[in-house]
């Protein structure tokens, strides 16, 4: 079965806060998080943050709803699979598709990292911050180019272009991903730092030589996806 579900958009999708409210779960399913919670965070040994992340709620054509709720739940859910059907988040976050005249961005996640550690995707990344709720939307370029500064060092007013393309839905990790091409002035490219401590690694490559530097490497699942997919 295919996890994966490839839906394109237009350059002017849109983010809107749902009318709804935050799901309201059983003290049995909250009891769950929340053990799950202070076990991930006495275990790890960097900061887990139980911040607002943006929820799912409804899809449609040129715009989705979502509700902003605590990031405990999801972590709960993905460590703890059976809590799907009480929970059934699906999490909304940003894909940049960093391009540079003929060369795309893959970095490599760090080991810190709660989702597919030292796995490759192309980069930045993340999730949708409650900071860039503007009245009922939500301004989702403004987190791909803070993700951009903090994830590769690299200052928003580099880049050329912002076009959202694609919807990656992974039915199994309950992640919804807005991927956008991102086109970066070669200035921006050459100064930036490259040092973030959610990567570990980055290497700029042509689009026909992505595949085969993958070829054998732990990836992210849309990765693989978003190759067949850039222009």
């Amino acid at each position: 079965m295919n996890q994966l579900e490839v839906i394109p958009i237009s350059a002017n999708f849109r983010l809107q806060l749902s009318p709804k409210e935050a799901a309201m779960y059983s003290p049995e399913v909250a009891f769950s998080v929340n053990k799950i919670w202070e076990k991930g965070t006495s275990l790890t040994d960097w900061d887990l943050f139980d911040g607002k992340v943006f929820q799912l709620d409804e899809l449609h054509e040129d715009y989705l709803t979502g509700v902003f709720s605590n990031y405990r739940y999801f972590y709960a859910q993905n460590k703890q699979p059976e809590l799907k059907n009480d929970l059934n988040m699906i999490l909304v976050g940003v894909a940049g598709i960093l391009q540079c005249e003929d060369k795309y961005l893959l970095g490599k996640r760090s080991d810190k990292v709660t989702q597919f550690p030292l796995m490759w995707e192309f980069a930045p990344s993340g999730g949708i911050s409650i900071d860039y709720l503007s009245g009922e939307t939500i301004e989702y370029e403004k987190q791909l180019f803070e993700e951009l500064t903090e994830e590769v060092g690299m200052e928003w007013d580099f880049v050329t272009e912002v076009r959202p393309f694609l919807l990656i839905l992974d039915k199994e990790q309950m992640s919804l991903d807005i991927c956008a091409h991102l086109s970066v002035d070669p200035i921006g490219k050459a100064i930036a730092t490259y040092d973030s401590p959610e990567y570990v690694a980055y290497e700029w490559l042509p689009k026909d030589q992505i595949a085969q530097f993958l070829k054998g490497k732990d990836v992210v699942p849309m990765t693989h996806a978003l190759c067949k997919n850039i222009s």
